[in-house]
């Protein structure tokens, strides 16, 4: 098939017990010449899974979402689907969807994933400063989240460490 500039054609993404629906969808397109990524075999599960799955979707010009009732309760798909949305129907370069690069990045350095998330800081960063301009009150709030996530990245117990000064700085 011609993927019009994509690498792939469709991203199958899922939760819950629809991972047997997926390979089946997947073997299906595969069988009709699709080029596919499923989210269950085509990633390793690393510190690096997030932002894989973020720069697969990139590549992939359809979506396919396997729509079970917790679909929307994870926090993971909920970002696949957004992003997604985001970057097909406003563009890769739109606020819009570098806020929501941001918060996928916000959401990997909660998790301790400070490293993995500093390139989509970045990339929200860097686009927002050139959509918005640097004094942008977004602009600012991004590359402020940027820069802790610098100081984070590579020092896992940073948070906790600033948390436990202020309890014993409470208790003197």
């Amino acid at each position: 098939m011609d993927g019009g500039g994509f690498a792939y054609d469709y991203f199958i993404s899922r939760r819950g017990t629809a991972a047997a629906l997926a390979r089946e969808a997947a073997d299906v397109l595969a069988a009709a010449g699709y080029m596919v990524r499923v989210q269950d075999y085509d990633f390793a599960a690393s510190g690096q899974f997030v932002r894989d799955i973020d720069d697969a979707l990139k590549q992939c010009r359809h979506l396919l979402i396997l729509h079970t009732a917790d679909y929307h309760d994870s926090f993971w798909t909920r970002s696949e689907f957004h992003n997604f949305l985001a970057a097909v129907v406003l563009g890769a370069e739109h606020p819009d969807t570098l806020i929501s690069v941001n918060n996928l990045a916000h959401g990997l350095q909660a998790l301790g994933e400070a490293s993995a998330a500093l390139p989509l800081y970045r990339r929200a960063a860097k686009g927002l400063e050139r959509k918005l301009g640097s004094n942008h009150p977004n602009t600012k709030i991004v590359k402020a989240n940027y820069k802790r996530a610098l100081k984070v990245a590579g020092k896992p117990w940073w948070g906790f460490r600033r948390i436990a000064e202020r309890l014993i700085s409470r208790r003197t």
